[in-house]
């Protein structure tokens, strides 16, 4: 799971995630701040604020330069993935570190976590539809969501 750039997570569903980490589940939250959530996470990706089309944008970098893009989906399900990577290649993990604050190992381990996790979800709250590049927030998590397959199972 990664919770990404919350406001603060819906009381509702931060329960869940809690539960769900409790089961085994692995939760990496990717938020500038440390809320509650960061103390039960795998990972905090605390990157600074207006960099999350950085950071996702990196963590496509890796999963395309490791080939671990979920193949069978992209043909049945998407199109236009070269322009899609044209845009990541430019985004490799130590660059992105820089812009971000984000590590570079951390930004590589949750894209190896994410892409190879058969049920990964991505939550989201205010946070990241608020910026200015709201709109190149949720194009980025869309990519990410696409090129990994994770979505159309319960």
């Amino acid at each position: 799971m990664i919770g990404s750039n919350t406001t603060e997570a819906h009381p509702v569903l931060a329960l869940r995630m809690k539960k769900a980490v409790r089961k085994g589940a692995t939760l990496v939250v990717a938020d500038p701040r440390k809320i509650w959530l960061t103390k039960i996470a795998r990972r905090h990706l605390q990157l600074r604020p207006g960099t999350d089309v950085w950071l996702l944008n990196a963590i496509m970098h890796v999963i395309l330069r490791e080939g671990l893009q979920n193949h069978e989906y992209i043909r049945e399900f998407t199109e236009d993935l070269d322009a899609v990577a044209e845009v990541v290649e430019r985004y490799s993990p130590e660059e992105a570190e820089r812009v971000t604050g984000v590590p570079a190992a951390d930004i590589v381990a949750t894209a190896r976590e994410y892409a190879s996790e058969r049920h990964a979800a991505i939550f989201y709250t205010l946070g990241i539809t608020e910026h200015a590049c709201a709109i190149d927030n949720i194009w980025s998590l869309s990519n990410l969501v696409l090129m990994t397959g994770q979505l159309g199972y319960e």
